[in-house]
């Protein structure tokens, strides 16, 4: 099988179909969420949609997380008069049907009784208030720092990866992130997918692509700048995309070279049937503990 053949069996495993079980049982939790939301903040305009894989179309059924975004009117207090209060406000009426962790910007939310008790669902809510009539920018709660808000737009996130033309190689890297037991945030690595591909001939096939990738990866030693396309200068990135994590993805690329050199792609992506999240966390927390390292959750 040549390798371009072998990688689309891969992305084939790795699609989550509308129809599916996995699937239904999101959208009925988004349903859900919306549901108390919408009656613990009666008359409030709310924007609410998916962020996040779902969103941009870099969805992969191993390793995903589905956020869900609600976004106030710029001049709308009634969940709070700031951000921090908003972000406060959401946690207490989703503890009401969840076990919610607080986490940077988002609430994530795990089962609270039965069957389902502390199972975590994959979901994080990002609640925000966008910063004019616009409905283009948005202001979300940060933690830390003075300001203790990021300004953003998910809309620019979700253009700069769509129109990036490499969604199936995001794909595929989020796999190679998840098989490795890789510590890098999803957002951070779609970023450095397209920056590092910016100038990369489309023609080229999708194993090509991958490799040129990891080379140039190799090649620059991480050195590479990346920037939030929605807020160049006010979102630093040095805190995600830092020394440790260079290194590492340095490291990795380096020994997917040397495994591929021998045409072993199965050594990089594993067997093409589909890996359940069970297996994946058994399989990262062994290769971490062989790193002498411990598996850290990843966002979306």
């Amino acid at each position: 099988m040549k390798p371009s053949e072998y990688l689309s069996a891969v992305l084939q495993s790795q699609q989550l179909p509308e129809d599916s079980e996995e699937y239904r049982k999101l959208i009925s939790r988004r349903e859900d969420i919306e549901k108390i939301i919408k009656s613990s903040f009666k008359g409030a305009k709310l924007t609410v949609r998916y962020g996040g894989s779902i969103a941009k179309g870099t969805i992969i059924s191993e390793d995903y997380d589905l956020d869900l975004i609600f976004y106030f009117e710029a001049e709308d207090t009634s969940a709070g008069e700031s951000l921090e209060e908003i972000y406060k406000s959401f946690g207490k009426t989703l503890q009401g049907n969840y076990i919610v962790q607080e986490k940077r910007s988002s609430l994530r939310l795990k089962g609270k009784s039965g069957m389902e008790s502390n199972i975590d669902f994959y979901i994080d809510v990002v609640p925000g208030r966008y910063t004019d009539v616009s409905k283009q920018d948005v202001f979300i709660y940060q933690s830390g720092g003075d300001k203790k808000r990021l300004k953003t737009n998910i809309e620019k996130h979700i253009e700069h990866v769509r129109k990036s033309g490499l969604i199936d190689v995001i794909k595929l890297i989020k796999l190679w992130r998840s098989r490795k037991a890789l510590l890098i945030k999803t957002f951070v690595l779609e970023l450095l997918v397209i920056k590092v591909l910016e100038s990369v001939d489309k023609g080229l096939s999708i194993d090509q692509k991958l490799i040129k990738f990891w080379e140039i990866l190799r090649d620059k030693n991480g050195e590479i700048p990346i920037e939030d396309p929605a807020n160049p200068q006010g979102n630093d990135l040095s805190t995600v995309w830092d020394v440790t994590t260079k290194a590492n993805l340095v490291m990795l690329a380096k020994v997917t070279l040397d495994t591929i050199k021998n045409g072993q792609w199965e050594d990089v992506f594993g067997a093409t049937e589909k890996m359940s999240r069970e297996e994946r966390i058994s399989s990262i927390q062994v290769a971490t503990s062989l790193r002498g390292g411990r598996a850290q959750p990843w966002s979306c």
